[in-house]
């Protein structure tokens, strides 16, 4: 559960870093939040003891990206509140304000 910047508590589908609904809801809450799939996606790509490998990252993008990767994956992920044209990994995208993309290497 976290708090909302007047104090309430957000324990529904909204609570940005909540990984399942609160149990204190009428519906009995426990159901998953997008939150538990990034961790969990998060742990499966870079398990303890991974060798991190560099990625490229075109130079205007390295101020507002930060990457992640190994021989198989990579995270790229949008440090600006607002949407922006990327590249990484030798591949072009948009990410959105905060967003993040996995991608997969050859």
């Amino acid at each position: 559960m976290t708090l909302t910047g007047d104090g309430r508590s957000e324990r529904g589908r909204t609570c940005p870093g909540c990984l399942w609904t609160s149990t204190e809801l009428a519906s009995g809450g426990g159901e998953q939040l997008p939150m538990l799939d990034l961790l969990r996606c998060f742990a499966a790509a870079f398990p303890p003891g991974t060798r991190l490998r560099d990625v490229p990252v075109a130079d205007e993008d390295r101020p507002n990206v930060r990457v992640l990767a190994d021989d198989r994956t990579v995270l790229v992920v949008n440090t600006l509140g607002r949407t922006i044209g990327a590249e990484a990994d030798g591949r072009s995208f948009d990410l959105p304000a905060y967003g993040i993309r996995w991608l997969r290497r050859a």
